[in-house]
């Protein structure tokens, strides 16, 4: 009975319809565009990351290759100290670009425990020198976590040197805690302790050390323990 007001009921339909449709087709190709952008972003950290792997390889290959023909015991053992060194790095990297979210924070947990294993398989060369870790999981930015790393390496390998003259067997530990506070790293062993004094006091490695430190904005302790040594990194966790 009323055709003018039907009609413009039948338009604005046909409107509506043709509104969504349209923003249908808008948020369609929104969509395909941002999952195009994402998959290149992809492709192209996973071209980074192979670069980046085959660069670390080459440096290490290199570097251990130096190591062996080292006719000074003492640039030998310097030699594999830095050849550590750039497997802490390497390995923060595989932690970070591990994540296919894009997040810039490492998973302490994974990296640690893939920096001891390389370490063990590297460095220790005891049958009877055990390597112990206890690791909470906690997530840290990049440079933090390569920073943790080059100090654990550098507390490792210090144990491996020092810790064991005249053993057949002994225990290294790294802990990775969560305190109130903060985080807490801790690398110990259960061999001779340091020299009395702390003889080694203002070395190289023992500047690096505290380099180290104070790149991942933590202090060094240095508790006294029954038997051999332990070093803690304590650090703000946020």
């Amino acid at each position: 009975s009323d055709a003018p007001r039907v009609l413009v009921n039948v338009l604005s339909g046909f409107l509506i319809v043709a509104l969504a449709e349209y923003y249908r087709r808008v948020v369609r190709q929104a969509i395909s565009t941002r999952d195009a952008l994402a998959e290149e972003r992809k492709l192209l950290l996973q071209e980074i990351d192979h670069r980046v792997k085959n660069k670390f390889a080459m440096v290490s290959g290199l570097v251990r290759i130096e190591a062996r023909g080292a006719k000074s015991h003492d640039a030998r053992q310097a030699l594999e100290r830095l050849q550590g060194r750039g497997e802490s790095i390497s390995k923060g990297h595989e932690a970070l670009f591990r994540d296919e979210d894009g997040d810039s924070r490492v998973d302490m947990q994974v990296y640690l425990s893939s920096l001891c294993n390389s370490l063990r398989d590297g460095v220790v060369t005891q049958d009877g020198v055990q390597v112990v870790t206890d690791l909470r999981p906690v997530n840290l930015s990049r440079d933090k976590a390569i920073a943790v790393g080059l100090v654990v390496n550098e507390l490792f390998t210090n144990a491996v040197k020092h810790a064991f003259e005249g053993r057949e067997k002994g225990e290294i530990r790294v802990l990775l805690e969560t305190e109130p506070a903060g985080l807490v790293v801790t690398v110990a062993d259960d061999g001779v302790g340091m020299p009395t004094g702390d003889t080694r006091k203002g070395s190289l490695g023992q500047g690096l050390l505290q380099s180290f430190a104070e790149s991942a904005e933590g202090e060094l302790e240095y508790p006294e323990v029954a038997q051999g040594t332990c070093v803690r990194l304590r650090l703000p966790y946020r």
